[in-house]
């Protein structure tokens, strides 16, 4: 600051008028001023400095223009807003103290002494703003100014080492954002001339230090020469020795001192750094006096406690550093330059958090934290390649967990342009070129591909060869190495692989020591290796090493730890290993054992907890003659975790995959023990899982509402948005959208399960949305016997639910039926109907030109082993058998599992021979795709007074022509004639998709004859193909229809179902089951076009019969009459077509009620 040459008076002098009181009072306001703002800069009072602007300011309003001190006055006033600002960081500060300083440089004349330090002062005030906006002009003028000053002073000069020391931060700026390490040279050298021009006891002497220190650091974060951290440590504690203990910089100073111990922690892992670190840093931020500061102190505090965590491992460290960041980023502007910084910084702490936990909101703060990061960074920026990297790491973390296919896509790329913008000499070049192999490691698993895991060591082995080998992350790296070598290793078994991994490996755990938190997850790797080696080598020695290093990885790490569940898996399949060699039963034992616990880790991957409770369970019926229904249970009490709410339904079914045929071999496993009931609620449980979701969103909770009016609604309301965000949608959408809606659905989900618990907390409905018990189940039964049917490789029995029988479950033992025979059938079927050329995507007639394997006959084989080895054996024990003349012929719907789901069991029987039979002379068949399904479908109302859409499709783009479909409604047509009841006509054109959908709300009864598709690839996208599109099974699974009753299939494959997922029911009549309809008539493969009017002829005058209550039916049950009029209907077409013209009648068939 500077001084007035006028001196100040005390009182007006009357003798010179206004004018002249008004310079004497400028006079004297000036100095009062600069005395506060001295004392500010001394004491670094707030209030000192408050009044210095004030006075400063009221006395350049009375200064005239021509007044010899004007420039020192405007350099004053603009000095007190730069110093206010560098304490409280407010932005109108700065700018006053650049208008000011900038009106003080134009009138100082170039030979003015005082002109180097208004230039210097301009220098840091741009400086200051460059750091706040990020505008690269503001740093180019400060460097400017203060070069101008640096040139305007000699060595003696009062103000050259400030104006040195200002310079040089203005190198670290420009470093900071463009990133050029020649930067941060000029900076240390600038630095170092200032402090040798400033004489000990100099006031700015601890501001010189701490200036020196910072360009230390920063240029060790540049080049990571060692020596240059070492000596910023040594400065930087002479500057908080040197600063009075309530300077205003002392906070400053401490949290500069605690940065640097916490990044040579970082580097060497002494456990002294880090304490030292936490400890100034939490100094700072009690001494911080503004929010600015206090932030920048508080995201240090969050760096250093993250940083000792994943030393330590505790999570109390964890739950600090992120604390501490949140409070950080509350206090930053969202335009501050340091933002993007802090926001990064969080992100790492959530992405910690959930690898050591599993949360997945977690997970999804960390992405959206540190996308936000990059976004508000520059392209050219300094920070922008790890920003890159960070994130890239993030979704690679995610895609770990959630399988997302995009997240992989997303971490490739942006890894890759890291790395692709960091110089190979950069510090963390190691950690970028290690997150890129680990991501390319990740995409080998899915395409093993040899080029991506040859990239992946590729890179991780840059990473460990440009790492000193005293690097904090070195045993990280060789540890990462060591993983992509033994994957590489497991495919393609080069022992040299093996070798290497193993050695990786072992340095790695060599280098930390017993409490480092990396070291339970380097064990648990270095354990794998060796058992991937001995399955090569088969040597005792490699399974001994594995069970040992994987007992220790167990033992080391962390109650609660997210790889917990893991490493105890990990720890059994060796053990079982080395029981299959040695046979020591304590193996056998504790395989078990860990298993068990790898099952029931709580934070662990729920898939690999299903995979280990499935293990555990085969394991225990091998070894000890027994099934284990704790394990089975536990295992399908992780689906709905595996095949989750809060992904979209095509990723569901993506992971049912996973599931397999738990299923079936749990109630298997349950019949074994004679649990028959609990094998008949596992089967529902785990079976139609996706349909089952669906229908718990669309549960009515009126009977809730009357106790709990608020969580009613919410639960409502969070339903319908959940139902919402879960329909597939195959629309293209931005990239910030896409992950913006999946976090929201995530989040939907978890909330949805949080309000379904408080529900269950609510007297009365502890079984809210549970899965049904059996008692509940057998109502299906209501309206006929029902027949559950579970096809395992170990056995194959039925469940019989009759009519009128007291509600309890019959078993029928199947020794007849394999999983292999039924397979072996359903292969002979598609077979058949590939050489009849039926099984495509057309309903249409065309003609058979026959073929040496007849495919008839081979379908009649199919037919008569099902007949022996399912139906009959059931039909039998329920004495169905006996008389087949009865007037009513029972009523049978099948629930069928595995294979057999596929093969039409309506038309099993012997066709040949002198002693034929045949189901349908037995029974009336329909199918259900599990008992819930058809509990809804019983429990919805007929209509009253029907009405019916029918939709035709004669000539639809693309695909063969159906001019039956024509003559087929125009059937239907007349015999609804004079019934009464509407009916509605949309053909050709007029049958567009939201024709039809709009046309479905209003009316009971639908329709269809048209093509229809079932997509192996995305089930989802089976449809029935309109006049301008499909109308895939997504939009049907996303609509609910009110008021519907019967809808009619006729079009191909709508009920085809889907091979990979044959417990799923993901075909086209079940989802007009889900949609609503209490009735169905479908088809298992393509149809003829002149056939289905028949068949459609038959069953309407059968339902408008049954409805008029004819002579004919009047002694049918009346809730069964569309089973009963398509049997009747598929006789008719058996006696046109002729009964071994299989392909033409069997595909026909009834779902639901």
């Amino acid at each position: 600051m500077e001084h007035s040459s006028t001196p100040p008076v005390q009182q007006q002098d009357n003798g010179f008028g206004n004018l002249r009181w008004k310079v004497l009072a400028s006079d004297e306001l000036n100095c009062r001023g600069t005395s506060h703002l001295a004392r500010f800069v001394q004491l670094g009072a707030l209030p000192d400095v408050n009044q210095a602007i004030s006075d400063l300011e009221e006395a350049l309003a009375l200064t005239p223009d021509d007044h010899p001190d004007i420039s020192s006055r405007l350099n004053n006033l603009g000095s007190a807003f730069l110093a206010r600002y560098q304490a409280l960081g407010n932005i109108s500060d700065l700018n006053g103290a650049i208008t000011n300083l900038e009106l003080t440089i134009a009138i100082t004349p170039a030979n003015d002494a005082r002109k180097p330090g208004r230039l210097s002062n301009l220098g840091s005030a741009y400086s200051s703003r460059f750091k706040r906006s990020g505008d690269i002009n503001d740093i180019n003028e400060a460097i400017s100014s203060l070069e101008q000053a640096v040139g305007l002073t000699t060595d003696g000069h009062v103000s050259r080492a400030t104006s040195l020391s200002n310079l040089g931060g203005t190198f670290l700026t420009r470093f900071e954002s463009l990133g050029d390490a020649a930067d941060t040279d000029r900076a240390v050298s600038l630095r170092d001339e200032a402090l040798a021009l400033t004489p000990a006891g100099h006031p700015e002497k601890h501001k010189r230090y701490k200036n020196l220190g910072i360009s230390l650091l920063v240029r060790f974060g540049a080049r990571g020469v060692l020596s240059d951290l070492d000596l910023a440590i040594d400065v930087l504690n002479l500057a908080v020795r040197l600063a009075p203990d309530h300077h205003v910089d002392r906070a400053d100073h401490l949290s500069d001192l605690g940065t640097a111990y916490l990044r040579r922690f970082v580097r060497s892992s002494k456990v002294e750094d880090i304490n030292h670190a936490i400890v100034n840093l939490q100094n700072a931020v009690l001494l911080s006096p503004g929010n600015l500061p206090k932030a920048g102190c508080l995201s240090n505090v969050g760096g250093a406690y993250l940083a000792q965590f994943e030393r330590s491992g505790d999570l109390k460290h964890l739950d600090r550093s992120i604390d501490a960041l949140e409070q950080s980023l509350s206090l930053t502007p969202d335009d501050h330059v340091s933002n993007p910084t802090v926001l990064n910084n969080l992100g790492g702490a959530y992405l910690t958090r959930f690898m050591h936990l599993g949360e997945l909101r977690d997970i999804d703060k960390a992405v959206l934290l540190r996308e936000k990061a990059v976004d508000q960074t520059e392209d050219d920026h300094a920070d922008m390649p790890g920003r890159l990297s960070n994130l890239g790491h993030c979704f690679l973390t995610r895609f770990d967990r959630l399988r997302i296919p995009s997240d992989i896509d997303k971490a490739l790329s942006i890894l890759e342009i890291a790395v692709a913008i960091t110089p190979e000499d950069h510090p963390d070049a190691p950690g970028r070129f290690a997150y890129l192999g680990g991501s390319y490691l990740t995409k080998f698993k899915s395409t093993k591909a040899r080029p991506d895991i040859d990239l992946s060591v590729s890179f991780r082995e840059r990473a460990v060869a440009i790492t000193p080998d005293d690097h904090g992350f070195k045993p990280r790296f060789l540890s990462d190495l060591g993983g992509s070598l033994f994957a590489r290793f497991e495919q393609f078994e080069d022992p040299a692989d093996a070798d290497s991994a193993v050695v990786m490996m072992e340095k790695a755990v060599g280098l930390l020591d017993v409490n480092h938190s990396d070291r339970s997850g380097c064990l648990n790797n270095l354990g794998n290796a060796f058992h991937a080696r001995f399955d090569h080598s088969r040597r005792p020695e490699d399974i001994d090493r594995a069970v040992h290093f994987l007992d220790r990885a167990v033992s080391s790490a962390p109650d609660g730890h997210a790889f917990t569940s893991g490493f105890h898996g990990n720890l059994a399949r060796s053990l079982y290993a080395r029981f299959q060699l040695v046979r020591d039963p304590s193996d056998l034992t504790r395989s078990l054992e860990n298993y068990r616990a790898s099952a029931e880790s709580t934070s662990g991957n729920p898939t690999n907890r299903f995979h280990s409770a499935r293990t555990w369970a085969k394991l225990s019926l091998e070894h000890d003659n027994k099934p284990s229904l704790e394990a089975h249970e536990l295992a399908l009490s992780l689906i709905p975790r595996i095949v989750w709410l809060g992904v979209g339904v095509t990723r569901r079914y993506d992971e049912i995959l996973a599931i397999g045929d738990e299923a079936s071999e749990a109630a298997a496993a349950a019949i074994a023990l004679q649990k028959v009931d609990l094998a008949v609620e596992w089967l529902e449980q785990a079976r139609s899982i996706v349909w089952g979701q669906l229908l718990r969103l669309r549960t009515p909770v009126d009977d809730l509402r009357s106790e709990r009016p608020d969580l009613a609604s919410e639960l409502e309301g969070v339903s319908r948005q959940l139902e919402n965000a879960s329909a597939p949608n195959h629309l293209p959408t931005s990239p910030a959208r896409e992950e913006s809606e999946a976090q929201m659905h995530r989040r939907l989900a978890e909330r949805y399960e949080a309000l379904v618990a408080e529900v269950r907390r609510v007297p009365g409905f502890e079984r809210f949305l549970q899965p049904r018990p059996v008692h509940e189940l057998v109502s299906t039964a209501r309206f006929g016997t029902v027949i559950i049917i579970n096809v395992h490789p170990s056995r194959c029995d039925a469940f019989v639910v009759r009519h009128g029988v007291s509600a309890t479950v019959r078993h029928v033992p199947l020794p007849h039926c394999s999983h292999e025979a039924a397979t072996n059938l359903y292969l002979t079927l598609v077979k058949s109907m590939q050489n009849l050329r039926v099984r495509s995507e057309f309903r249409a007639d065309r003609p058979y030109f026959g073929n040496k394997d007849d495919p008839n006959s081979a379908m009649k084989t199919v037919l008569e082993q099902l007949w022996v080895g399912v139906v009959e054996p059931v039909l039998r024990d329920l004495a169905y058998t006996n008389c087949s003349s009865r007037i009513k012929l029972p009523s049978v719907t099948w629930c069928a599992t595995g294979p057999l789901a596929f093969l039409p069991l309506h038309a099993a029987g012997l066709y040949d021979g002198s002693n034929p039979h045949k189901v349908f002379d037995y029974v009336v068949s329909s199918y259900t795709p599990t008992l819930t399904a058809l509990i809804n479908a019983t429990n919805k109302c007929r209509s009253p007074s029907p009405s019916i859409l029918a939709v035709s499709q004669p000539s639809t783009s693309g695909q063969s022509s159906l001019p039956g479909t024509i003559s087929e409604v125009e059937t239907i047509k007349r015999r609804v004639a004079n019934s009464g009841i509407s009916f509605t006509w949309l053909n050709a054109e007029k049958g567009t998709v939201e024709a039809v959908l709009e046309g479905m709300k209003t009316h009971s009864w639908c329709h269809l004859a048209c093509h229809g598709v079932q997509r192996s690839g995305d089930p989802t996208k089976s449809a029935f193909l309109l006049h301008d599109g499909a109308l895939e099974l997504a939009r049907i699974m996303s609509t609910t229809f009110d008021s519907v009753e019967i809808a009619f299939l006729s079009a191909c494959q709508t009920a085809t179902g889907d091979t990979e997922r044959p417990e799923e029911a993901i075909h086209l009549s079940a989802g007009m089951l889900m949609a609503g309809y209490r009735t169905g008539f479908a088809t298992m493969w393509s149809i003829g076009d002149m056939d289905a009017p028949v068949v459609a002829d038959e069953v309407y005058t059968y339902l408008l019969e049954a409805r008029e209550g004819g002579e004919q039916t009047k002694n049918e049950v009346e809730e069964r009459s569309a089973a009963y009029a398509i049997h009747r209907a598929i006789a008719r077409l058996r006696e046109k077509v002729g009964e071994q013209a299989f392909h033409k009648w069997v595909p026909f068939m009834h779902v639901g009620v």
